[in-house]
């Protein structure tokens, strides 16, 4: 749980002392950091990520390589700077909850009922 620890990204010094361990977790908090961004290196490294959470950030898109992640189930973005529904999304097969509550987007919702 790396949340309300003042990060502006993931730190990259964690990538080398994770290593191989990186197949182990299955789950993230990076919430209330005042994230900017993340680069597509972290959906490439974790996995086996199931559920990550992002609330509170300053994100207001994902890197395209988020659709490599092939097991990300839940993600929560809410309270961040999203306009838009980031589509990257729609390409990952298992997703069942994705939480982009108190953003900036605008424009008709559309709810599934049985995933993406």
């Amino acid at each position: 749980d790396l949340s309300n620890c003042a990060l502006n990204g993931f730190p990259l010094g964690l990538y080398l002392s994770i290593g191989a361990a990186a197949e182990n977790i299955y789950s993230i908090s990076l919430a209330n950091n005042g994230m900017k961004s993340l680069t597509g290196k972290f959906f490439t490294f974790f996995t086996e990520l199931q559920e990550l959470n992002l609330e509170g950030n300053l994100l207001a898109k994902l890197p395209h390589e988020v659709s490599q992640s092939s097991k990300l189930r839940i993600i929560n973005l809410s309270k961040n700077k999203f306009d838009t529904f980031p589509v990257e999304l729609t390409e990952i097969q298992c997703i069942e909850n994705i939480n982009l509550e108190d953003n900036q987007i605008k424009g008709r919702w559309i709810f599934f009922s049985s995933g993406l």
